[in-house]
């Protein structure tokens, strides 16, 4: 049975926020028949995988160019991206130079590039409030911070990615793509309008949906979010920001939650369980999927807010199987 995560807003305020440095999309534009995407270009973008797994500012995403997972919106951005071959790769909209005899050395180039971005002030703050399926939807929420005068038109969007697409790839055969471009929120491959120029935006909220695709394995979803600056008939990547693994994080099945509670204290929130209840144990997630918590659950456990940056995080707690999910804030104020 799959329920909305219910946010707990008496305890997140949305207010302005101060200046956010550029989140940045790191993209290997490839193709399913492609040999050198499953040869140097695979072990490329794997290195580069673990040097930024699931971080919510740096996603990297599989833009097929053509071949067996060719869609629509995966095709406009790699247009965008003015790709002229395969594989090629990308820090936003900039083109790193990798060839099967130097890619060992272009990491250092392209985590040199991804800091440089990073050091610059986006255009307007932003960052995913939660993201769950539901009922055949996926669904998120979207906060944004107060902005700069607008310097051109700005176009906000959202697009699903999938990991652990298992399909053909050449010079590997059967194997398991990571973080494949699926689609995008609405009707448009580069967003909605979301400032002109000139303009100054106030702090807001938005909401996303879309049906979720039979075809898709909702445990590996995961949403990017980025800010589009309009260049003529391009789009150049402002900010972007990313969550992971939304199905996984949302899904709750059959754990009576009358037997949990949670209570905010002074000191963080204490997760209160029936004393007669056995075999539990819980996991504490970070907004951006990464698991920074975890334990046999006996009776209560306290997550103080000493221990953990101030955020949204989602709890599940475990018993042979099922789960039971809940989001809760921790702040370091």
């Amino acid at each position: 049975m799959i329920k909305k995560i219910i946010l707990l807003l008496c305890f997140f305020s949305v207010t302005a926020v101060s200046a956010q440095y550029k989140g940045v999309v790191v993209s290997k534009v490839t193709a399913t028949w492609c040999p050198n995407c499953g040869s140097w270009g695979w072990d490329y973008f794997e290195a580069l995988r673990n040097l930024y797994q699931n971080q919510a500012d740096v996603c990297l995403l599989g833009v097929h160019h053509s071949g067996d997972l060719l869609n629509p919106v995966s095709n406009w951005f790699s247009g965008n991206l003015n790709n002229s071959y395969q594989p090629e790769f990308y820090v936003n909209n900039e083109q790193i130079d990798v060839l099967s005899f130097n890619w060992n050395s272009k990491i250092d180039e392209l985590r040199d590039k991804v800091d440089s971005y990073a050091q610059e002030i986006a255009f307007v703050d932003f960052d995913f409030i939660n993201a769950y399926v539901e009922s055949g939807e996926i669904i998120c929420n979207v906060n944004f911070g107060a902005s700069a005068k607008a310097t051109g038109d700005y176009y906000f969007a959202v697009y699903v990615f999938e990991n652990a697409v298992e399909n053909f790839q050449s010079s590997l055969g059967m194997t398991i793509h990571p973080n494949v471009l699926r689609a995008v929120f609405g009707s448009s491959d580069f967003g909605n309008l979301y400032a002109s120029s000139g303009q100054v935006t106030p702090v807001s909220q938005q909401e996303f949906k879309m049906a979720l695709n039979g075809a898709w394995n909702k445990d590996n979803l995961g949403l990017l979010a980025v800010m589009w600056r309009q260049d003529g008939n391009s789009y150049i990547v402002d900010n972007a920001q990313s969550i992971y693994n939304i199905g996984f994080l949302s899904s709750t099945e059959d754990i009576d939650e009358s037997l949990f509670k949670l209570k905010y204290v002074p000191v963080g929130v204490i997760l209160e369980a029936d004393s007669f209840e056995s075999n539990l144990s819980y996991q504490l997630f970070d907004n951006a999927g990464h698991r920074v918590d975890s334990g046999a659950l006996s009776g209560s456990k306290t997550f103080q807010h000493a221990s953990y940056p101030a955020g949204i995080y989602t709890l599940m707690v475990q018993k042979e199987g099922k789960f039971l999910s809940r989001q809760l804030v921790l702040s370091s104020n």
